[in-house]
C-alpha cells in the first residue's frame, strides 16, 4: 500500500506539471483575456479545466475568433445548463 500512495504522488506530482505547461502555452493580451474570460462564463461546456484547456487550444489554433464564437453569449451554470 505504502508504494502505492508513493507512486498516485509521484503521478499527480507529473500530471500537474504537464497541466500547468499546457497552461503557460496560453498567453493572451489583458483585451484577450477579458472578452475570453466572459466567453467562458458563457460557454455551453462543463466548467471543467479540461474543456477550459481545449477551448483554448481551439481558440490558439484559428478555430474560432472571440468576434465570431462557436455559440450564444447566454449565461450557463457550472456544468453548462444555459441559465
Amino acid at each position: 500500500m505504502a508504494e502505492q500512495a508513493l507512486s498516485w504522488a509521484a503521478s499527480e506530482v507529473r500530471d500537474r506539471a504537464y497541466r500547468a505547461g499546457r497552461w503557460r502555452l496560453a498567453t493572451l493580451s489583458s483585451n484577450e483575456c477579458a472578452i475570453f474570460c466572459g466567453a467562458w462564463d458563457c460557454a455551453p461546456y462543463p466548467a471543467d479545466p479540461v474543456y477550459l484547456l481545449d477551448f483554448l487550444h481551439s481558440y490558439s489554433v484559428g478555430r474560432f475568433t472571440l468576434d465570431n464564437l462557436l455559440f450564444d453569449l447566454v449565461p450557463s451554470e457550472p456544468h453548462g445548463c444555459r441559465l
